[in-house]
């Protein structure tokens, strides 16, 4: 079953924030989001070429990891994972598939 409480409370972080959202970018689609909010350590830093990466305490989160640790902790199958967190969603298909999800794990 989904985790439906993260699911629909990073909908609602990226409809607030639609400038802090961009689906091509890993560490600020739905899947970078969902581990921010969802994992109290994990913030963005920005390194010495000014690049902006995801850390969970001192221990960067590699972009081949974020997909997978976000699809655990959304508890979400890999079918799932990779419609969600397609980088051509809008907003629109971010939240019929949230609806979809939560209705239906």
């Amino acid at each position: 079953m989904a985790n439906t409480e993260l699911l629909r409370k990073t909908l609602q972080h990226i409809k607030d924030n639609p400038e802090q959202w961009d689906q091509k970018r890993w560490h600020k689609d739905f899947a970078g989001w969902s581990l921010r909010l969802g994992i109290p350590d994990v913030k963005v830093n920005t390194d010495a070429d000014g690049i902006e990466t995801l850390y969970q305490g001192d221990d960067r989160v590699w972009i081949d990891d974020i997909a997978t640790k976000a699809e655990e902790l959304l508890q979400l199958d890999r079918g799932q994972a990779i419609r969600l967190f397609c980088g051509a969603n809008t907003m629109d298909d971010l939240s019929a598939l949230v609806d979809e999800f939560a209705t239906f794990g």
